[in-house]
């Protein structure tokens, strides 16, 4: 569970979570995962992902099923037994750190704050 800003370790796996209330002028390079802080309040659990873990990525009508991701973007075993997903209760996967973000977390021109996790 995170709580808010600091550096977390997941089973060896280090992130970083921080928040910046300047939305305008956030960038985020390669390995890092932005996102609506309003739209995933903190506390949020970030795990490993599971079969069956779905998302809504950036842009899609639909929802595609993280294996289906991982193909995508040629992940290897070691690469998908390392991914951490934040997650809601379920199998909705709000994040993919590091690679892609759900839909329903974008940041927009109405966000007040954004969430950066960036993989150590």
């Amino acid at each position: 569970t995170i709580e808010g800003s600091g550096i977390y370790s997941l089973n060896g796996i280090e992130f970083s979570v921080s928040l910046s209330g300047d939305v305008k002028n956030v960038r985020t390079v390669s390995g890092e995962t932005k996102f609506d802080t309003a739209k995933i309040p903190f506390p949020f659990t970030v795990r490993h992902w599971r079969p069956g873990d779905w998302m809504r990525p950036l842009g899609m009508r639909g929802r595609k099923k993280l294996s289906d991701i991982f193909v995508d973007l040629k992940f290897s075993l070691p690469e998908k037994e390392k991914a951490l997903v934040i997650a809601d209760e379920g199998s909705h996967v709000l994040a993919l750190i590091g690679h892609r973000i759900d839909d329903s977390v974008k940041v927009t021109k109405d966000s007040a704050s954004v969430t950066l996790i960036r993989i150590i």
